[in-house]
């Protein structure tokens, strides 16, 4: 559901960008599966006439009359932004984002990204934002090296290099090979070298693993070259591809390019990939390639694999398979998964395969999936289920997540559910989340959710997280979520914490916050953590705070923690002898 909020700048901002362009042609999927960008003769987008966005509620363009799910009649035609938005959990996601995001010049591209970098963690952003970075790598690589360096996930900026080494190769070669080996070590020089690789593997598989295997420490670093290779040369030639892969050393990319081969053969012929993969030596490998393949062939034909998978024992690798199966299946149809599922004996192979069809579902049909949890209430496994919704609904929609949890009126579900919600909803809307903890009526739920949404805050912003505890009742669960925060907080920012620390008053709570303060800056300044440390009030605590730092001192600089406690006057024995016995047992 997109807020009215988001869609209203959305939709100025692209009415301001103009005129967008049309695609020809079809949608086109490296070999993980993502779909990349595909250009027309000369790099640029196939001219055509514009969609524009329109303000006027007769129109029959008008962003209004697109209501979610609705068919696209005209297939080749590009979507707008605010159509794509309403697309989340359909199938033509990815490659409506794709034509939208090549239907944009340079300005548009930046317009765009603007727009969508402020959207929540959803598939439409991930789809949107990996669409119009590789359309502004195609328009100027280096524009989109500058921008990925702008963004503070880490995550996103290195899989962003892969995107724009992968579009980069396609034009120079050179230029892009040059770029990613000049990063410094790390998960983004690996994002932008894979992306190389893919891009020289899309014509010549051959050269691309003579260039992996020519360098024995890209070959062995557990990075998953083997996508860019064996998915083309299996899609090729599945048996050559196979005798290739059973052939390469025994390292972490051999153990890949089975998985790969095992992943990609079974999307066309999962009953031969199967028997490919019974005729490796038993072990993880073999195991490996048989979870992936099940995994396949339930897309396809799920009774067949289920069929497959009741030849196994009971065990680990039943246990997996079965979850596999299940949840790809309920991806296709729930309902069939599920009686599948019910079907199962008892035990931890049905309760793992039951968590994962729902969590599916859920992605998809989450008010469908809520409802059938629901009848599940005599289930020993009920909470487990419960939860199991909470990420796949909480991630796409948390509002109406948690106006269906309310509606339940039920302890189990506010414990379970509610609490959980809230915690995942903090990881990008912490205020919004925190502003629902009220509502809560189980005391226990309650406490879990203001500890669970502490958590999350803190990570990125400790210091509203603690003003918004330091409102509540105190308590066991407003201190441990505290503690936690102000132990993120003094990573973060240990001067700003030092200073709300002397505001608070002699206490209880200033004891185990100083002691959560002083246990985290030891490391990098013993000197402040131990003064801080003899202003506890408690005696007990205070001689475990100073204790604690003096230990972590004496490890890095024993002479400077002993003439600290040297100058400390006015010490019990008890104390002092304490403290030289820390120093004393520090290696």
């Amino acid at each position: 559901m997109i807020s009215p909020k988001i869609a209203g700048l959305v939709a100025g901002a692209l009415i301001v960008g103009g005129v967008l362009g049309r695609l020809t042609g079809s949608a086109k999927s490296d070999n993980h599966g993502t779909p990349v960008v595909e250009r027309s003769a000369g790099g640029a987008s196939a001219p055509g006439r514009a969609l524009e966005l329109s303000n006027d509620p007769g129109s029959s363009r008008a962003i209004a009359d697109v209501t979610p799910g609705q068919e696209i009649a005209k297939q080749d035609r590009v979507m707008s932004l605010l159509e794509i938005l309403r697309l989340n959990g359909s199938r033509k996601l990815w490659e409506n984002a794709r034509r939208f995001a090549q239907s944009l010049d340079r300005s548009g591209v930046m317009t765009a990204l603007q727009q969508v970098e402020g959207l929540p963690q959803t598939n439409v952003r991930r789809s949107l934002m990996h669409s119009l970075i590789g359309r502004l790598a195609e328009l100027s690589p280096k524009e989109a090296i500058r921008y990925a360096d702008t963004q503070k996930d880490r995550d996103s900026r290195e899989n962003f290099y892969g995107n724009i080494a992968s579009v980069w190769a396609e034009s120079d070669l050179n230029a892009a090979k040059a770029w990613a080996f000049s990063l410094p070590e790390g998960s983004a020089r690996r994002n932008a070298i894979s992306g190389v690789i893919g891009a020289i593997a899309d014509k010549d598989p051959d050269a691309a693993l003579k260039m992996v295997l020519a360098m024995p420490k890209l070959a062995s670093d557990g990075y998953n070259w083997a996508w860019s290779v064996f998915g083309t040369l299996t899609s090729r030639n599945p048996a050559d591809a196979a005798r290739r892969a059973a052939s390469l050393p025994g390292t972490q990319f051999r153990q890949q390019a089975i998985g790969v081969v095992a992943s990609n053969w079974s999307n066309t012929d999962p009953k031969a990939a199967a028997a490919w993969a019974e005729s490796l030596p038993g072990g993880n490998l073999q195991q490996q390639a048989m979870r992936s393949i099940v995994s396949n062939w339930a897309r396809t034909d799920p009774l067949a694999a289920a069929e497959y998978v009741g030849k196994f024992p009971p065990g680990q690798v039943q246990r997996e398979m079965v979850g596999n199966l299940a949840s790809q299946w309920a991806q296709q149809d729930a309902t069939a998964a599920l009686a599948w599922v019910e079907k199962l004996p008892q035990g931890g192979t049905r309760e793992n395969a039951m968590t994962n069809a729902l969590s599916q579902w859920a992605q998809n049909e989450p008010r469908l999936a809520a409802d059938y949890v629901m009848r599940l209430q005599g289930d020993n496994k009920f909470q487990n289920y419960l939860q199991s919704l909470t990420y796949s609904w909480g991630r796409n929609d948390p509002a109406a997540a948690l106006a269906w949890a309310r509606a339940q009126n039920n302890p189990e579900v506010e414990k379970n559910f509610t609490a959980n919600l809230l915690g995942q909803w903090a990881q990008y809307e912490p205020e919004k989340a925190a502003a629902q903890v009220s509502a809560i009526k189980s005391p226990e739920a309650q406490k879990q959710a203001i500890e669970r949404i502490a958590s999350q805050w803190s990570e990125s912003e400790p210091e509203k997280a603690i003003s918004w505890l330091s409102q509540m009742p105190e308590g066991d669960s407003r201190e441990n979520a505290l503690r936690n925060a102000v132990s993120n907080w003094s990573r973060d920012n240990p001067e700003n914490t030092s200073a709300w620390l002397n505001k608070l008053p002699a206490g209880k709570t200033r004891d185990t916050m100083i002691s959560t303060f002083t246990g985290n800056i030891a490391e990098f300044d013993p000197a402040t953590a131990a003064t801080w440390a003899t202003s506890v009030s408690d005696d007990n605590q205070r001689r475990n705070a100073t204790q604690n730092v003096l230990y972590t001192w004496s490890r890095n600089d024993k002479a400077s923690a002993q003439q600290w406690l040297a100058r400390q006057t006015g010490l019990s024995k008890e104390d002092f002898d304490s403290y030289q016995q820390q120093i004393n047992n520090a290696k």
